[in-house]
């Protein structure tokens, strides 16, 4: 839905840049999705959309009491689009933003030095990406090229399957992959080694 609404916006920008969205792109053994992505006056736009609602805090550039940091995901997405663009001779500036296309949300303890942008700065940013410019045949190619980058199929997307009656719970040893047990309140030992965790 936030992606959706992230392209309407961007529909006043069609005519001049190169918008390509959803791409799934692998560099250096490692995956990344990417919502968004712009190609206009030799630069890449990269762009991460959320939708989210609530309230939520930002403390030394990461979001306090969340599992998967949205600004490490878009910063791992920037560092596979440049080595990627790189390793096929693209010398090319990616720029990344995470965009908060829903309202009602709250960001404490943001700084200017985030790459993030609220709903009101969305349109706004659109104005200025590539001002004055149109794509170019080099835009072109970059863009064409990132297309033909994009892998059709995820690889996360289909789970292994398994019987859940053949998997058991607990934690393996180190050493010699055999289950621990418990051997006092606090530590763990191996029945067969005699390892303690």
């Amino acid at each position: 839905m936030g992606e959706c609404l992230c392209d309407e916006m961007a529909e006043s920008m069609a005519e001049r840049v190169i918008q390509l969205r959803d791409l799934l792109l692998a560099s250096g053994g490692r995956t990344c999705q990417v919502d968004s992505l712009l190609v206009v006056a030799g630069k890449v736009y990269l762009l991460e959309i959320k939708n989210w609602e609530g309230s939520f805090e930002i403390v030394d550039g990461r979001f306090v009491g969340l599992s998967a940091c949205p600004l490490a995901q878009l910063q791992r997405s920037k560092t596979i689009v440049e080595h990627l663009l790189r390793r096929y001779g693209f010398r090319v500036e990616v720029e990344a933003r995470l965009l908060f296309i829903n309202p009602k949300i709250s960001l404490y303890g943001l700084t200017r030095q985030e790459p993030v942008l609220l709903r009101h700065q969305v349109e706004p940013y659109f104005g200025s990406v590539g001002e004055g410019s149109f794509w170019d045949q080099w835009d072109r190619k970059i863009g064409e090229f990132l297309l033909q980058q994009h892998v059709p199929e995820n690889r996360f997307a289909n789970p292994v399957v398994y019987d859940p009656g053949t998997v058991q719970c607990g934690v393996m040893c180190s050493g010699c992959r055999v289950r621990m047990r418990p051997y006092d309140l606090l530590r763990l030992e191996c029945p067969t080694c005699g390892t303690k965790e």
